[in-house]
């Protein structure tokens, strides 16, 4: 299976990003959220906002994450969520939840481990596709 998005700019800025439109779910929360795919991120990473959007409940999150580069000294916790991204099935995805005001990333562990991406920069657009087995 395979899906193809448009390359967005953020907030006025004149770049072209891959930002991919998804919803997550708790329990019986859903919040339509926009990410940015990030292949030079190593986790994927909920901001605050959108984990108490959906009732998720910090100290009721036990498992530490360590993060690293600008994200370094942010303290992060572990969180699965539901997530239902264009006409894929639903996909179970780890997050590091932090504190931190940043943008949703999508990273390595574990969207890139659900999906194959590719970036097409001279025709604006970005593809998402799974294996068929």
């Amino acid at each position: 299976m395979r899906e193809e998005f448009p390359l967005r700019a953020r907030d006025g800025e004149g770049f072209l990003f891959p930002l991919l439109p998804l919803d997550l779910y708790h329990k019986t929360a859903r919040i339509h959220v926009v990410a940015l795919v990030d292949s030079g991120s190593a986790v994927n990473v909920l901001p605050h906002k959108n984990g108490l959007d959906l009732g998720l409940v910090w100290e009721e999150q036990t498992t530490p994450v360590s993060l690293s580069g600008v994200l370094q000294d942010a303290e992060a916790r572990a969180v699965l969520l539901p997530a239902k991204i264009g006409s894929f099935p639903v996909v179970q995805q780890v997050f590091a939840w932090t504190k931190a005001e940043i943008p949703l990333i999508l990273g390595h562990v574990n969207f890139f481990d659900a999906f194959d991406f590719s970036l097409r920069r001279s025709s604006r657009t970005f593809s998402l596709s799974t294996s068929t087995q």
